[in-house]
């Protein structure tokens, strides 16, 4: 995972985290209930995306060259 993107989540974690914080206990506007499902949605697929990146790198450093 770069640093790029361990930036990007953070801040897209505490936008999410501050939106929550700012719900009115009743009537939430439908934009803000969308804005929270786009902010997990986008999170989780930059987790998804660098793990599975992370992974890929990982099975190629375990190639191994055959014993001479």
């Amino acid at each position: 995972m770069t640093h790029e993107e361990l930036e990007r989540i953070a801040a897209l974690t505490r936008e999410l985290e501050n939106f929550k914080r700012s719900l009115p206990a009743h009537s939430v506007k439908p934009a803000m209930l969308i804005r929270i499902e786009e902010l997990e949605e986008e999170i989780e697929l930059l987790k998804r995306e660098t793990s599975k990146q992370a992974s890929n790198d990982t099975k190629e450093n375990r190639t191994v060259n055959p014993v001479r």
